[in-house]
């Protein structure tokens, strides 16, 4: 692709009109995969400054060339969505009006409509517009070409509030103008691992350096006996692909961002935490607070310690104090499925135990617990109805209630993100926590954009929950707490860690029972 030329721009004369775009490698294999139609759904991330927005433009192009060469009629419709109108104005217009486009992109209709022109005729309509509200995103079932999400993923240093799957979809119905391919693309800087940018183009965050097909599709039939054509490629655009931006400006970007999360999106292209507004955990370092390798509980460190939160979306997270540093081994839930406290009790927590942790069934003191005072609700003898009780009868211990007051609840973790190395989480079993700190869990703004740090965003399942837990966590574990209560839990756990690896056991409503099957 490299000095490929693409067309002729109205503005030239014919000698001098070729268009010039050198492309790295990366940006090539996606432009010539658009343009031979090898997939339905193409997906591009990349670090800032290497040319998402213009690549797709340019892919626009060569499918609207080969479009016309096989006898379709142009000018190729195209639908061209962001977060916001505002968005394009100031992001989408600028790509338009480079210098290197020799003025061939004309805007119409208030920057609504770009119309690339070759050779004194339209060659491609884009249609920019924004799903900020119901009336644009009803935009979406108009008829098209192709389609192109710009920022499909949030990014908040920029304004961007990202675009929903839905809307993915309801575009990509909306492809039905004739045409020998209608791709549909989207651009964005890498989102966390689990976005839906991500999850439907491929499994695996880096599976593949450059592209790959995602695993999922086949050959598809539709009612009327065609073949449905649902291929998707995933493109990577590693840091360095576009030839026309330097190294010292990739090196400025990066020394600008303060964030780690941001920097390792935006000026590295590695997947990250999306920050979703103002963190709860505004200290929280993923650098330094996240270990490199697995953590696992140590007999040696002293008791296990369990915070909890929620009914309708229990949650568990597990650690202990070494030497002033908090470590949390494991944070246990049902995500957005359904379950009760004891289904979590003895679906997760039980079973985690048993294989890393069954020393703490030695003593009662080896078990401390801090929750909610919301979920001491309904019948104080009825595990079905009250959390605490499914709690001190599923895993016994010490069960204690954490402040009700939002600030005397939140200062133990603030005084602990302050701290140098007071914090330490596994990578693998506490990864839910993970991205809840780096920006999942966070305060709502009111519609003036004002910050409310009365309480944290509600609802916002399942990192509210998380949060929650991890406060009661460190409001056990903290150093000050009372860590050995006068009494022990009001019922007696008849769990016993021994038999949860023997085939021979049986659950239990108290538990699990060793029976010979």
């Amino acid at each position: 692709m490299a000095g490929r030329s693409i067309l002729t721009p109205q503005s030239q004369s014919p000698a001098e009109s070729k268009l010039k775009l050198k492309l790295g490698p990366a940006a090539g294999a996606f432009a010539k995969a658009v343009q031979e139609g090898l997939a339905s759904e193409y997906g591009i991330s990349s670090a800032r400054g290497e040319g998402k927005s213009q690549v797709a433009l340019i892919a626009m192009l060569l499918h609207a060339q080969k479009h016309a060469e096989m006898g379709f009629p142009t000018p190729t419709r195209w639908m061209g969505v962001a977060d916001s109108f505002r968005s394009h104005v100031l992001k989408t217009h600028t790509s338009l009006m480079y210098p290197f486009w020799g003025g061939a992109w004309r805007l119409h209709d208030e920057g609504h409509l770009a119309v690339f022109m070759s050779q004194g005729s339209p060659l491609v309509a884009l249609e920019l517009f924004g799903v900020e509200d119901q009336g644009a995103t009803d935009r979406l079932k108009g008829e098209c070409v192709g389609l192109w999400f710009d920022e499909a993923a949030p990014s908040r240093e920029l304004g961007s509030n990202g675009i929903d799957e839905l809307s993915w979809e309801t575009g990509l119905t909306s492809r039905r103008i004739a045409s020998y391919s209608n791709p549909a693309i989207f651009t964005t800087n890498p989102p966390d691992e689990d976005h839906w940018t991500v999850t439907r183009m491929k499994f695996g965050p880096q599976a593949f350096p450059y592209y790959g097909y995602h695993p999922d599709y086949a050959n598809l039939i539709d009612w009327q006996g065609k073949q449905i054509d649902v291929r998707r490629m995933w493109f990577r655009f590693p840091v360095g692909d576009n030839p026309h931006v330097s190294m010292e400006i990739r090196k400025r970007n990066e020394l600008a961002l303060s964030d780690d999360q941001i920097r390792a999106r935006l000026a590295f292209g590695e997947f990250g935490s999306i920050k979703l507004g103002d963190s709860v955990a505004q200290d929280f370092d993923r650098s330094t607070m996240v270990s490199k390798e697995r953590l696992y509980p140590m007999e040696s460190a002293g008791p296990m310690f369990f915070g909890w939160d929620g009914w309708h979306h229990p949650y568990c997270v597990i650690g202990q104090e070494l030497k002033g540093t908090v470590r949390v081994y494991a944070v246990l839930g049902f995500g957005q499925r359904s379950g009760g406290i004891y289904d979590l009790i003895s679906e997760q927590v039980k079973p985690w135990l048993a294989k890393y942790a069954s020393w703490c069934f030695q003593a009662a003191t080896c078990r401390q617990h801090g929750f909610d005072p919301s979920m001491e609700t309904g019948d104080q003898s009825n595990p079905d109805t009250n959390s605490v009780v499914a709690i001190e009868s599923g895993v016994g211990g010490f069960v204690e209630p954490i402040p009700t007051k939002w600030p005397p609840r939140v200062a133990p973790m603030t005084s602990l993100l302050k701290r140098r190395n007071a914090l330490l989480i596994d990578p693998i079993d506490a990864e839910p926590l993970i991205k809840a700190l780096g920006g999942r869990w966070y305060y709502p703004q009111d519609r003036f954009g004002k910050v409310s740090r009365d309480l944290p965003k509600k609802p916002n399942h399942p990192w509210e929950d998380i949060g929650d837990a991890f406060l009661a966590l460190l409001s056990r574990i903290a150093p000050g707490a009372e860590k050995f209560p006068a009494e022990p839990s009001r019922t007696i756990s008849k769990f016993d860690a021994r038999f949860v690896d023997d085939p021979r056991f049986a659950e239990s409503r108290d538990g699990f029972d060793p029976r010979l099957v």
